[in-house]
């Protein structure tokens, strides 16, 4: 990556990655670790879905404060506030929560920094590296998602079931305080940016934003879910905590393939993605509907290898669709997907006490069929240059 010179662009990637994975971990410990919390802690499956949904509450709410936070003070500090307040969350957790209700805040903790994170990250990258392998530097940085996914599932045999669950989130809250560290604190990509009005939102825009919310349901249940679905399917929970590292594994390379592929020989981005939501919901279907251990493997690998790989060429398309503001225009999108990633977790739990997890990973592919129709859409409206081809400007 250049543009910022090699050493410069690869730390810029390296924060923005650390960003994001930051980010998400108070969400994806809790799915990991959700059987060995619910039971010292003593909530349902609906209750851990409100959790969940909570979090994501908070960062949809907080997303035009952070916007305007992003613009005055800079992505450097985006970043700060993501990692303070993540690191916050894990060690409330580790240390005071000794009740749903500590839990409960400790989550909307968490979800204030979700809302610092993904708009720092994108400011750092699309500021920073000026155009240049976008394709390549958006994947890297959404391949933090799944791997917070792949880090948090691996805790749960590594120490979770040896030292205890609360060692856990002790332990990641550290790591997550180093992640600053990363960022080129002289960088452009560091600095504030003039403040601009909001302006109209573009039809383009307004379709994926709808898509943003209709796929944050069934791919945050994914990750949140995963683990307690597959011990109810009859796996121990080390190995339920296995089988989301090895499911965080394949969303990695897929996103990264796709970020290099883009670079190497652009496609349509939005058009590709359209057809990743509506070939990912058979994943899903596929983990309703399936039988035995070898199904299992196979509706994990369809449902994070191609539903949940996604998120890249999202993120390309609203960087582009919002060039002069990165990290505002993400943070409006985020905020609208955040609503969807809030609906996805507690309807899902809701779902899954009523009608058990079959009826509700049915759900959640009947969800991204709905986004894929309707970034089919997006791209009927979109520029040319976003529809045919994703071209760096």
């Amino acid at each position: 990556m250049t543009g910022a010179g090699p050493v410069r662009g690869r730390r810029l990637a390296a924060a923005a990655v650390g960003a994001t994975a930051a980010a998400a971990m108070p969400l994806f410990l809790l799915g990991a670790l959700a059987v060995q919390v619910r039971a010292d802690l003593g909530f349902s499956e609906a209750g851990l879905g409100a959790a969940i949904a909570l979090f994501f509450i908070v960062s949809a709410v907080s997303g035009p404060f952070v916007r305007r936070i992003i613009e005055r003070l800079g992505s450097f500090r985006g970043v700060l506030a993501t990692c303070v307040l993540a690191a916050l969350a894990l060690a409330s957790v580790a240390l005071l929560v000794d009740g749903y209700a500590g839990l409960l805040g400790a989550m909307a903790l968490g979800g204030a920094g979700q809302a610092f994170g993904q708009p720092s990250a994108n400011g750092l990258l699309s500021r920073g590296l000026a155009g240049r392998r976008e394709g390549t530097a958006f994947g890297v940085k959404q391949a933090a998602v799944p791997l917070a996914s792949l880090l948090a599932g691996a805790t749960v045999p590594l120490i979770a079931l040896t030292v205890g669950w609360r060692w856990a989130y002790g332990l990641v809250a550290v790591v997550v305080l180093a992640v600053p560290a990363l960022v080129p604190r002289h960088s452009p990509a560091s600095a504030p940016r003039p403040r601009t009005g909001a302006g109209p939102v573009p039809p383009t825009m307004a379709w994926l934003a709808l898509a943003g919310v209709f796929a944050a349901a069934p791919t945050m249940a994914l990750g949140s879910f995963l683990v307690e679905a597959a011990v109810d399917r009859g796996l121990g929970a080390s190995t339920a905590g296995l089988l989301l590292v090895y499911g965080s594994l394949v969303s990695i390379a897929v996103r990264l393939a796709i970020g290099v592929r883009i670079d190497a020989r652009p496609f349509p981005p939005m058009r590709a993605m359209a057809g990743m939501m509506a070939a990912g919901s058979l994943g899903f279907v596929l983990l309703a509907l399936g039988q035995g251990a070898a199904a299992l493997v196979a509706a994990t690998t369809i449902a994070f290898g191609v539903g949940w790989a996604w998120n890249g060429l999202m993120d390309l398309s609203v960087v582009r669709l919002n060039r002069d503001r990165p990290a505002a225009g993400t943070s409006t999108f985020l905020s609208l997907f955040f609503v969807g990633a809030a609906i996805g977790p507690l309807g899902f739990g809701a779902i899954v006490e009523a009608a058990g997890f079959a009826a509700a990973w049915l759900a959640a592919a009947g969800l991204l069929l709905c986004a894929a129709g309707c970034v089919a859409q997006a791209v009927r409206l979109a520029p040319s240059p976003l529809a045919t081809a994703a071209r760096g400007t």
